[in-house]
């Protein structure tokens, strides 16, 4: 003001007092970081706008398979609202020093799956320890060999834990008969007896057992989605649902178990390969993808081949070389338990 004043210019640019204003309106270094969230929301508003107007004019048009066109959409919408920009390089040290953080908070509170989940076996958390997000593990087994119920015990001793939330996509059996299962393996009683004509066969101890473990399991946050026609397309969406109902619930979703891999459709690429090695594959890889890009430990349930040609003990020796239509499934997955 004073050099303009002193060339006798402070009226042509609207005088003092509106110099002054501008020094009155200019945001104050501390709100910075607010404005700057304002318009990083703002952004994020109108690209979720953008998608949503192209998203609404692509329905008046063919789409081809209306369930798949969905399950992109809303993976767009999603996709949208999420924070642009390059992903970040980390140094060596900054990962360290994240790492280093998360096992003295570990240390700080034993007990608590502060990395990821645990399987509620003591030996096998040993083995493997816990069920970190970002990765993917396959249990593998034969038919009988009661793969979905170590995967259901999974689930339970994760939901347990403080502040945790599970998915299971069970595209082999209905959700009501999953939860039945859940309920006879918490009160441990004979899953038999939970047959309509041998339900008379329950012993009143047992019934008591029976109306306790509904009690535990119901406060359980554990969500299913029992959809027949499951692709990776509408599992990943699945995730991202269970997810946004986990954070309403002031939780975290730690663990997707899928039951089983081979029944998965390989979506909008399954006619792209042709060939169901390939489809499964397709299916393996995405899981691994959903894994990462949610921040989720995805445990996949996998049959295995039973082998003519063995026999005795051999014949109920797994190896990873027995999964059933792809091979891929091991190789992908980060841990697999046989």
């Amino acid at each position: 003001a004073s050099w303009l004043s002193e060339r006798q210019r402070i009226a042509g640019v609207g005088g003092a007092a509106y110099i002054a204003s501008i020094i009155s309106d200019t945001p104050a270094v501390s709100d910075v970081t607010v404005h700057a969230k304002i318009i990083l929301m703002k952004s994020r508003q109108r690209r979720v706008i953008e998608e949503a107007a192209r998203i609404y004019t692509e329905g008046f048009s063919d789409v081809g398979d209306v369930e798949e066109w969905l399950e992109r959409a809303d993976a767009r919408l999603s996709r949208a609202a999420q924070v642009s920009g390059a992903s970040k390089l980390h140094t060596m040290s900054e990962v360290i020093a994240k790492v280093a953080a998360e096992i003295n908070q570990q240390c700080d509170e034993l007990g608590a799956p502060i990395l990821g989940g645990c399987t509620g076996l003591r030996d096998l958390d040993d083995a493997v320890g816990p069920l970190r997000p970002g990765r993917h593990s396959v249990i593998g087994g034969f038919w009988g060999d009661g793969k979905s119920a170590l995967g259901l015990g999974c689930a339970i001793s994760t939901a347990s834990a403080k502040d945790s939330a599970v998915l299971i996509v069970t595209v082999e059996m209905p959700e009501d008969e999953l939860a039945t299962r859940a309920m006879f393996q918490r009160a441990r009683i004979d899953g038999r007896k939970a047959q309509p004509h041998r339900v008379t066969s329950i012993q009143d101890t047992e019934w008591q057992r029976l109306y306790a473990a509904c009690r535990d399991l119901s406060r359980l946050p554990i969500y299913f989605d029992d959809r027949a026609d499951m692709n990776p397309e509408m599992l990943q969406s699945s995730v991202r649902r269970a997810k946004a109902q986990a954070a309403k619930d002031g939780r975290t979703l730690r663990l997707v178990v899928v039951d089983y891999m081979q029944l998965i459709e390989g979506g909008s690429q399954r006619r792209k390969s042709g060939n169901r090695e390939q489809e499964v594959a397709i299916v393996s890889r995405a899981m691994k993808r959903i894994a990462k890009a949610e921040g989720v430990h995805m445990m996949g349930i996998a049959q295995l081949n039973d082998d003519p040609n063995k026999t005795g003990k051999e014949a109920r020796k797994p190896t990873s070389r027995d999964f059933r239509e792809s091979k891929a499934i091991a190789m992908n997955a980060d841990a697999v338990f046989l």
